[in-house]
């Protein structure tokens, strides 16, 4: 069985692009890693001069990106003042057509320590001195009302030794450029007479003080034809850059090989490759913690308008000489993520390879083809770090339609081409718990079979005498690994694993077709004589256009001709007479005429597309 150049390479290279970051076999590795050699050896992931995070900046609840004005319930009267056991703080920010929000949930359960938030009171006190290593932290407060409530409050954290709170200061409260601060709280006084708290407290490092914590991490796409409507208050800076975007394109010459080379042997090879890839893959972060221990954690990720176009072109002459297999350079995809200073930080680095190989190519052929696809938005994969029974997967099969092909003579081959993706998603809270999945993923799950056609009466449901007829299927098949970092995998698991036909056709191909049967005419019937009648020679006569009726040796073509189905030769050679054929397929679909066999899957509507 021969394999056609024309289909492996559009349904591998296609569909493992299509499927970026989550849909890929053959295997599929998530695992834990120490740094981006680890995923790939010698081949760093990280871009030189990449772009940056996108920084979430501090805000007081969902709604000041939602909606424009802050949601949040006003705390009534003194009760400002009045530390406790949990307490929310929001992070956000909007860029690219997409809303970022972080929401930490702080808890203290004990009885000894209390969460105050600055945020809470900052507009009731008068002033605000943090004070420095040798200088305490110094509230002074707008009225007597205000202090006394705060005094009665307070005063808690001086009963016991044990007893603390935990002070959280807004961005710029005590340091220019400072985010959100977390401050231990030992002791106060209280000036009576000035209105003040003199705080004895220690700034410290969020990864001190954050021992039982949810944070969660979201996403909210916002469309971008009707944002002036929906979200008039969103302002686009043209500074954020666009996060978790892995829009790239490659348009230019993969190889070039000649007959002589060491590499192909007997055969002039050349493959140039035109890849438009678009969209989003979004990670959304979940993390439960108690007391320092991980309760749950849960990575999610999701397209967001991802798909792809690809076009592949090869031009081949002779007869390969041995098997040949070409790995072209990486593509690097420079991706940011986000982060919050000292909090959180989700970054993924992409790699894309192609890759080709043959055992088996003889002919002398041109062969242009390629396909589109694109994955839902509805698509997602859950990792659930803490549980490995509990991964889910949706969506991820794309929605194809394949790019005309166009094949310039019969050409026998045996060939797999595929796309190789190498995907690292990073998700670390606090500097403190971090997970990284990597995949590292080809898809060699796909076959073509190719054979020859010819028939006097035509093949294809068509008048051309010599066709081929392609068949393609494309699998899919995805395996899990995660893990903490540094941590050997705490689980493996197959999430996804099916194959589907990309399609089925026949192509006719040349420019000898059937012979026209000529009309009725007024002239007498045309004799002949039988073959095996050796006795006469045969009459000769001409029909109405003047072409010589066909003789004794030249048999009329029966209707009745069987059609032959035969393994495509490796040979250019055509019937004398006939010129080197070209064969396009009509726009849309890959076939020539209304012979289409394209099985009945989900075909997207052709639509232009600029390849960059």
């Amino acid at each position: 069985m021969f394999f056609n150049t024309r289909s492996l390479t559009s349904v591998a290279l296609f569909s493992t692009l299509a499927l970026q970051a989550c849909a890929h076999p053959s295997p599929i590795e998530l695992k834990p890693i120490s740094g981006p050699s680890t995923l790939r050896p010698g081949r760093p992931l990280r871009r030189n001069g990449g772009p940056p995070p996108l920084e979430l900046v501090p805000i007081s609840d969902p709604g000041v990106l939602t909606h424009g004005r802050s949601l949040k319930r006003e705390v009534p009267g003194n009760e400002v003042f009045d530390p406790a056991n949990q307490a929310n703080f929001f992070w956000g920010a909007y860029a690219g057509d997409t809303i970022y929000v972080a929401n930490l949930t702080l808890e203290n359960p004990g009885d000894d320590e209390y969460i105050l938030p600055l945020q809470n009171f900052a507009k009731r006190v008068k002033a605000l001195n943090c004070g420095d290593d040798n200088i305490p932290m110094a509230i002074e407060f707008s009225d007597k009302e205000s202090f006394d409530h705060a005094k009665a409050m307070w005063s808690w954290v001086d009963e016991k030794d044990i007893n603390h709170f935990t002070l959280v200061t807004e961005p710029n409260q005590c340091h220019d450029g400072d985010n959100r601060s977390p401050y231990l709280v030992e002791s106060i006084q209280f000036d009576d007479a000035n209105l003040k708290a003199i705080v004895k407290a220690d700034e410290k490092e969020w990864s001190e003080m954050a021992h039982t914590f949810r944070l969660q991490v979201n996403h909210e796409f916002v469309e971008p034809s009707t944002a002036d409507v929906t979200h008039p208050h969103l302002t686009r800076r043209g500074k954020e850059g666009k996060p978790f975007d892995i829009t790239t394109s490659f348009n230019g010459e993969l190889f070039k090989f000649g007959n002589d080379s060491g590499e192909t042997t007997g055969l002039e090879l050349t493959a140039n490759a035109e890849v438009a890839l678009r969209g989003k893959i979004i990670a959304d972060f979940d993390i439960d913690v108690g007391f320092f221990k991980i309760k749950s954690a849960k990575l999610t990720i999701r397209p967001q308008d991802v798909s792809v176009d690809f076009l592949l072109s090869l031009n081949a002459a002779g007869k390969l000489g041995k098997k040949f297999e070409y790995t072209a350079a990486e593509i690097e995809i420079p991706i940011s993520g986000f982060s919050i200073f000292k909090v959180l930080e989700i970054g993924p680095q992409v790699n894309m390879g192609i890759n080709f190989a043959s055992s088996a190519i003889e002919g002398h052929a041109s062969i242009k083809a390629g396909a589109r696809a694109k994955i839902n938005n509805a698509a997602f994969v859950d990792v659930n770090m803490a549980d490995g029974h509990d991964n889910k997967i949706e969506g991820w099969k794309p929605d194809t339609e394949p790019i005309a092909p166009e094949i310039s003579a019969e050409i026998g081959a045996n060939v797999r081409a595929w796309a190789e993706i190498a995907v690292q998603f990073e998700a670390s809270a606090f500097d403190k718990w971090g997970f990284e999945a990597g995949i590292a993923a080809q898809l060699p799950y796909f076959q073509a079979e190719i054979s020859a056609k010819t028939s006097s009466s035509g093949v294809c449901d068509g008048n051309k005498i010599v066709g081929v007829e392609a068949k393609a299927e494309v699998g899919l098949n995805v395996n899990l690994n995660a893990g903490k970092i540094n941590e050997a995998p705490m689980f493996e698991q197959v999430l996804y694993d099916t194959a589907w036909p990309l399609f089925s056709t026949c192509m006719g191909l040349g420019s000898k077709e059937v012979e026209t049967k000529l009309p009725d005419s007024p002239l007498p019937p045309v004799r002949t004589t039988k073959s095996n009648t050796s006795d006469n020679s045969p009459p000769t006569s001409k029909a109405a256009s003047g072409t010589p009726a066909p003789t004794s040796n030249s048999p009329v073509p029966s209707t009745n001709t069987p059609s032959q189905t035969t393994p495509m030769a490796t040979t250019t050679t055509m019937p004398p007479g006939v010129p080197p054929p070209i064969a396009t397929a009509s726009k849309g679909y890959p076939v020539v005429s209304a012979n289409s066999t394209l099985p009945k899957i989900r075909w997207m509507k052709r639509r232009d597309v600029t390849l960059n």
